[in-house]
């Protein structure tokens, strides 16, 4: 044999065992998706350490009887075997894999120097190895492999440490393996479960499109007929119509809470508002129940809760309506109570307790373990005596993790209950003005609107509420249709549903805009998810109004969009007070009217000079600031004289006087609000 090469003179023990300790390190916190080049870089490092030409990893496949290279680093101008090593019969290198079974390594120092007839020089040989070293990697004593290095160039003696830690790599490489494997299954399983997810969410939202179509004319027709001159019976009945139907529409709205809850789609609106004025509106939207049944139901809010706080109220309401409405259900005597307490409070937020307490029949310890458990009843009998789906709790809880709160539950049975929860809220800047921010017109609303919608007794429906708003009603039933009522007469406002035959609301609407109508189009949609929503706001539709929809829903939706024969203009005030504080809201109306009066000037002289370019600017200027304090109907009517001006160069004299009364109706409204809070 040659003489014995060794990388250097020096203590390759100990910097084999750092390296070592480097690559466990890195192995333990690689990703996933990094492990493949960590491998290729580990092969890499170790055989650059100890002078090998070639290190790679190969698989055993006992029922195949075969073996294959999954892995290899080559020095430079060393040529790659992998290619060539797949599946390579195992029968007959005996010597080799036995052992490997017993766990140990095989070592030929000196290739070359092999009996001519020896199966092993005869693959080797080939590869033009002179000295090589295989460890097997073993797996729960179970032989899964091996690591080899191979040297071309010289040849190479392993001594006994190097032997030792070269052993220990491989064992590093199985349990890199294992643990790959493992990730590679939590993945997949991982990606089932979105999948899996994903499907139901959609079934979900398909199922809450087609019950709410019809719902939507149950609620619809309920509520006209109740406006009618009907027998005191048929009231009853009808009044029913609408208690189960308001039932069901709550429980799909569970149901679709739950799906945003599991798919974590579910976000908070925090606005400012105060306490004490929700628990007001919670008092007087469930002393009904309470009367019904005999009860009382007192709260009592701290007097420290006097400063507002910033809160997603639709959310922390559905959460009381649901514990004080399980109360209620679950009291046959007594009382409810609802208490609001100031555990802490400085300077930028407040720390309240909230409880909910009942004398009804309690739960035993077993009972409320199982309590927030999606479509969970106590028992049966329950069930069949209060009714429910069972997901009130379960959602309560997913939307207070979502505030980083958590019910608790106190209760003995026959005595009652006590459901609480903890909330840190920042205090608000500015307090919110829900009843007096909102100057909205009390007449009729006016305005032709184009109703496009492919269910036949949903159209009879909405163009009664329609007509029944103040407004002049044409009809469509798709898309396609739309396009040629628009073509033929321009409404003020289109309201498109969403899924129709021949052509849906998306296509329609985006063909209109490229035709150049610039009027309000609403999205009139089952949909409900903020996917549903987010789909309308970037397909160019102004609004998304959801079914089923009440008369009142309706006018809310429209009256931001429609004059009304009113003498006075929407106006909400919202958004100036969140910025301003309602301190600085009388100054801001006070410089809005005087840019009002000084731009509606400015605009008469563009007008009679036949200036449309500065007429142009001018609503330009002015819708800005314009939708700044709410007047959103007007601003949009800003926004359309402008593309029309852009687009057209002019505007008629009706066109333009349409427009200067918009205008001149809201200078009204804001001197009233002026007034108001002057």
């Amino acid at each position: 044999m040659q003489q014995e090469h060794h990388p250097n003179q020096r203590d390759t023990g100990s910097e084999l065992t750092d390296i070592l300790l480097s690559i466990a390190e890195r192995f333990i916190n690689v990703p996933l998706a990094e492990a493949e080049l960590l491998i290729a870089d580990t092969l890499e490092q170790m055989g650059r350490f100890v002078d090998a030409d070639r290190v790679y990893i190969f698989s055993y496949d006992f029922e195949q009887n075969t073996c294959s290279n999954t892995h290899e680093w080559c020095a430079e101008g060393i040529s790659a075997e992998i290619e060539q090593l797949q599946n390579v019969s195992i029968v007959h290198i005996p010597q080799w894999l036995n052992a490997h079974l017993k766990g140990e390594q095989m070592l030929y120092p000196d290739v070359p120097a092999l009996p001519d007839n020896d199966p092993i020089k005869a693959i080797l040989a080939p590869q033009g190895i002179k000295s090589i070293i295989t460890i097997p990697m073993r797996h729960q004593g179970k032989l899964i492999g091996f690591v080899g290095f191979d040297s071309v160039r010289r040849f190479h003696h392993y001594d006994q440490q190097e032997r030792k830690l070269l052993t220990v790599f491989a064992q590093m490489l199985v349990n890199l393996k294992e643990r790959m494997e493992t990730m590679q299954l939590l993945d997949t399983a991982k990606q089932a479960a979105e999948s899996a997810a994903q499907v139901k969410a959609q079934f979900l939202a398909n199922m809450s499109h087609e019950l709410r179509t019809p719902l939507n004319a149950i609620t619809g027709f309920s509520e006209l007929m109740q406006a009618l001159d009907l027998p005191a019976q048929a009231k009853s009945f009808n009044q029913k119509i609408q208690q189960a139907s308001s039932h069901l529409l709550s429980v799909i709205n569970d149901i679709l809470d739950l799906s945003k809850i599991e798919a974590n789609k579910l976000e908070l609106k925090p606005e400012p508002v105060r306490l004490s004025r929700l628990m007001l509106e919670l008092d007087d939207m469930m002393q009904l129940q309470v009367q019904r049944k005999g009860l009382s139901l007192q709260v009592s809010v701290d007097p420290a809760l006097h400063q507002p706080v910033m809160l997603d109220a639709l959310r922390f309401n559905q959460v009381m309506i649901n514990l004080v409405g399980n109360a209620i259900k679950f009291t046959q005597y007594g009382r409810v109570t609802v208490e609001f307490r100031v555990l802490e409070k400085d300077s930028d937020a407040v720390t309240l307790e909230v409880a909910v307490t009942d004398t009804g029949i309690g739960m035993s310890e077993d009972s409320i373990a199982q309590l927030f458990h999606a479509f969970h009843q106590l028992d049966t009998s329950i069930t069949r005596q209060f009714g429910g789906t069972g997901l009130g709790l379960f959602i309560s809880q997913g939307l207070l993790n979502k505030m980083q709160s958590a019910l608790k539950v106190q209760s003995t049975p026959s005595e009652g209950s006590c459901f609480s929860f903890q909330l840190r809220l920042p205090f608000a800047a500015t307090i919110e003005l829900t009843d007096n921010a909102s100057l909205a017109p009390a007449g009729q609303l006016q305005g032709q609107v184009l109703l496009v919608e492919d269910d036949s007794t949903n159209r009879l429906l909405l163009r009664k509420m329609l007509e029944r708003l103040g407004l002049s009603v044409r009809e469509a039933e798709h898309g396609k249709a739309a396009l040629a009522a628009v073509a033929l007469q321009e409404p003020d406002i289109i309201l498109m549903d969403i899924q129709m035959p021949v052509m849906d609301g998306l296509t329609a609407t985006k063909l209109l805009r490229q035709q150049g109508f610039r009027k309000p189009i609403l999205a009139l949609s089952a949909g409900v998810m903020p996917e549903d929503i987010e789909r309308s706001r970037n397909h160019q539709l102004d609004d998304h109004l959801t079914k089923p929809i009440t008369l009142q829903g309706l006018r809310d939706g429209l009256s931001r969009w429609l004059a009304s024969d009113s003498q006075s203009t929407p106006l909400a005030l919202g958004n100036v007070v969140a910025l301003v504080g309602e301190e600085g809201l009388a100054e801001v109306l006070q410089d809005y009217l005087v840019s009002l009066t000084k731009t509606m000037a400015e605009m008469q002289q563009a007008y009679c000079a036949s200036d449309f370019v500065a007429l142009a600017s001018l609503c330009h200027r002015l819708k800005s600031s314009t939708r700044f304090i709410g007047a959103e109907a007007v601003a949009m009517a800003l926004d359309v004289m402008e593309k029309q001006l852009q687009c057209e160069q002019s505007a008629t004299p009706d066109e333009y006087e349409a427009l200067q009364a918009k205008l001149l109706s809201l200078n009204n409204t804001v001197s009233e609000a002026l007034a108001n809070y002057n």
